[in-house]
C-alpha cells in the first residue's frame, strides 16, 4: 500500500465549480485500495464527513471575498506568484509535511502554490517521492494573463518544476500540446473535466424544477468573473427560440452581480422581467438547474483561446450529461470546437445552439491514468 499525499488548497465545503473533480478525485483516491490518502486543505471540511483529511490553516490572510464588483470590460488580468497562498498557507503546509514519508504527491492546480509544495517536499524528500501534478489550469502558461517580464520569469521557474515533476495531468489537449513541447510527452497525461459517475447517478435521480412555459428557459450557472461580459448573454433577450421569447436564468451570481447585470440589461433597454436570478446554491442544486432549463448557456473570455491553453470550464461536462442541449455566443463556439466534436442544432444572429458528443466520465480515465503512473518506474 503507497501513501498518497493530496494537496489541494480549495476542498469541500467550499462551493464552485472546481471543487466537484477535487471531491470526485478524492473519493476515487479514497476507495483504491493500493493507496493510503492523506488530503491537506486549507478548507475546514465538515464534521467528519471526511475521511483523512486535515485542515492547516492559511496565516495572517483570509480568501478575498468573492463578492465584489466585477470589471466585465477587462479580459486579461496581472500574474501573480506573491500572493495569500504562498505567504500565508505555503509554509504552513511544508512545516505540517515535511517530516512524513509519502510515496506519492497528487498537487492539483490552482492555485500554483500547491504545485510548488508538491515540488519543494519532493526535494526536501532527496526526490523519492513521485510528484503528480494535475492542471485544472495553467499558470504562467495560461493566456488569459498579461504578457510581461514577471510572467516570463514564472514560465521559467515553472518550466524548472514541470521536468523536474514525474507525471503531469492536463485537461485539455491543448494544454499537452503546449507542455510538449518541452516537457518528455511521456510523462504527460489527458483526464478531461469529466462528470463522474456518482454525478451521473445524481443527474439521472434528480426531478426537473418546473418553470413557466410561456418563455424559453435558458439557464446560465456559474460566476461571471474577468471577460464573460454579460452583455454577450443579455442580447439573447431579443430572440425568440421555438416562437416563446427567452428568460434567462442566472445561477451562482452574487447580490452585487446580480445588480450589475439588471442596471446593464436597462442600459441595454432590455425587459427586466425575463431575468431570474437563483443565488449561489450547492452542487446538486446547481444540476437539478441545468437539467429542468430548457437550455444552458456557455460563455468564454473571446480574448483568451483554448488553443493557446485556456481551460475549459468544468461546468461545460456538467452541461453535457444534464442537459446537452447548449447555447454560445459564435466566438466562445469557435474557440471550443477545437477541442469537441459539436453538433450545430441552430444559428442565430450571434449566437450558436450545439451538443457535443462526449461518452466517458471522469471514474475510469483517471483511475487508468492513476495505475499507470503507480505502475512506471522512473
Amino acid at each position: 500500500m503507497k501513501k498518497f499525499l493530496f494537496i489541494t488548497k480549495n476542498f469541500l465545503p467550499q462551493v464552485g465549480g472546481g471543487l466537484r473533480r477535487i471531491e470526485a478525485i478524492y473519493n476515487l483516491l479514497l476507495n483504491n485500495k493500493n493507496i493510503r490518502l492523506q488530503v491537506v486543505t486549507a478548507s475546514k471540511p465538515n464534521d467528519n464527513k471526511y475521511k483523512n483529511v486535515k485542515y492547516i490553516k492559511q496565516l495572517f490572510f483570509k480568501d478575498n471575498d468573492t463578492s465584489k464588483n466585477v470589471n466585465y470590460s477587462n479580459s486579461k488580468c496581472k500574474i501573480q506568484l506573491i500572493d495569500k497562498a504562498f505567504l500565508g498557507w505555503l509554509p504552513n503546509i511544508l512545516r505540517n509535511i515535511v517530516f512524513k514519508k509519502y510515496d506519492f504527491v497528487f498537487a492539483s492546480a490552482p492555485v500554483f502554490s500547491n504545485i510548488i509544495a508538491g515540488f519543494i517536499y519532493k526535494k526536501l524528500r532527496f526526490n523519492k517521492p513521485k510528484l503528480i501534478i494535475e492542471y485544472r489550469d495553467f499558470f504562467s502558461f495560461n493566456p488569459s494573463y498579461i504578457e510581461s517580464f514577471k510572467k516570463s520569469i514564472l514560465k521559467v521557474f515553472e518550466k524548472w518544476i514541470l521536468k523536474n515533476s514525474d507525471f503531469i495531468i492536463v485537461t485539455t489537449k491543448s494544454m499537452e500540446n503546449i507542455l510538449k513541447k518541452f516537457v518528455d510527452s511521456k510523462k504527460i497525461f489527458l483526464v478531461r473535466n469529466y462528470i463522474s459517475n456518482s454525478d451521473v447517478n445524481i443527474v439521472d435521480k434528480i426531478e426537473k424544477i418546473k418553470f413557466n412555459k410561456t418563455y424559453y428557459h435558458i439557464g446560465y450557472v456559474g460566476k461571471l468573473n474577468t471577460g464573460r461580459n454579460p452583455g454577450k448573454i443579455l442580447d439573447m433577450l431579443n430572440h425568440k427560440i421555438k416562437d416563446k421569447e427567452v428568460a434567462i436564468h442566472f445561477v451562482g451570481t452574487s447580490i452585487i452581480e446580480e445588480k450589475s447585470i439588471i442596471n446593464l440589461a436597462k442600459e441595454m433597454e432590455l425587459n427586466t422581467n425575463r431575468l431570474f436570478f437563483e443565488g449561489i446554491v450547492n452542487r446538486n442544486k446547481s444540476l437539478q438547474y441545468m437539467k429542468s432549463f430548457d437550455g444552458v448557456l456557455l460563455i468564454l473570455n473571446n480574448d483568451v483561446l483554448v488553443k493557446d491553453g485556456y481551460g475549459v470550464p468544468g461546468k461545460l461536462y456538467d452541461y453535457i450529461y444534464a442537459n446537452n442541449n447548449i447555447f454560445s455566443d459564435t466566438k466562445t463556439f469557435e474557440n471550443i470546437k477545437v477541442e469537441f466534436d459539436c453538433k450545430i442544432k441552430n444559428k442565430f444572429d450571434n449566437f450558436i445552439n450545439f451538443s457535443i458528443k462526449l461518452n466517458d466520465t471522469l471514474d475510469p480515465v483517471f483511475n487508468k491514468v492513476l495505475n499507470q503512473c503507480m505502475c512506471q518506474n522512473h
